[in-house]
């Protein structure tokens, strides 16, 4: 997203929250500390996000909401506890000599979850009590832990933005902020 685009959606944040007493975007650094955290989203999706959270929220989202609408819009909805426990049973099933072939059908999501085939071939040489009590809840656990990561990555960013662009984008806010201050001062 531009900052000219980034500055539409600041004006229709006004407009939807507007109590008449205080502006949110009144101030251009208010702007560009803000563009500097949504930059790396999509233009469209930024503007429809802020009109979704308009219709349910009677308050202005946070940086953070908007960013978790955001992901929520332009993802696929995520797999279950139950059916990723299912994909990995049936991975167990065939653990003892086909594990890697096995593993390597998982979403990666599950993968990350499970470990690596080892685990898979491990897992099948155990009894099914075993694997239905023991097995499956420290799965559960595992893929619980990788979701809340992933989710986090997602909404703080560090999925597809790189240190490197973060810094390009910290230096160009920083730019048009010197400028727009030296315009302001002069």
């Amino acid at each position: 997203m531009t900052l000219d685009e980034w500055k539409d959606v600041a004006r229709l944040m006004n407009s939807l929250y507007d109590d008449g007493k205080n502006p949110m975007f009144e101030k251009e650094s208010k702007v560009i500390a803000w563009y500097s955290c949504l930059s790396d989203m999509p233009y469209e999706g930024v503007s429809r996000a802020i009109k979704n959270l308009a219709m349910r929220n009677k308050f202005r989202p946070s940086i953070a909401e908007i960013r978790a609408e955001v992901i929520g819009m332009i993802t696929e909805p995520d797999m279950s506890e139950g059916e990723a426990w299912a994909m990995v049973r049936d991975g167990i099933r065939n653990g003892t000599y086909g594990a890697t072939e096995e593993f390597n059908k998982f979403p990666p999501v599950v993968q990350r979850a499970v470990g690596n085939p080892m685990s898979l071939s491990e897992w099948a040489m155990m009894s099914s009590d075993d694997i239905e009590t023991i097995v499956h809840s420290q799965f559960l656990r595992s893929y619980r832990a990788v979701k809340d990561e992933e989710k986090d990555e997602r909404v703080l960013g560090q999925i597809g933005t790189r240190k490197g662009e973060m810094k390009a984008i910290a230096d160009s806010v920083l730019k048009r902020l010197e400028v727009w201050t030296n315009d302001t001062e002069g």
